[in-house]
């Protein structure tokens, strides 16, 4: 996904279910918002504390990380 790390931080804290800590958690394991955006989920899921209640938002919105994807193809 070619996002900045700007926007990344912004939608990953705009999730349902993710809040400033959660998010912390996310990026602190992955590297960088843009990482966890992109990281399987069931590899999220292996984050202490990381549940399936904080990715619920992540499913709301793969069509539009798939929609983003596919754009940088063109």
């Amino acid at each position: 996904m070619n996002l900045t790390s700007i926007q990344a931080s912004l939608l990953l804290q705009l999730l349902p279910g993710i809040g400033d800590i959660t998010a912390k958690k996310l990026v602190d394991h992955c590297g960088s918002a843009q990482s966890v955006l992109n990281e399987k989920r069931s590899n999220l899921l292996k984050i202490k504390g990381i549940g399936t209640f904080h990715l619920k938002g992540f499913s709301k919105y793969e069509s539009y990380f798939d929609a983003v994807k596919e754009e940088e193809i063109f």
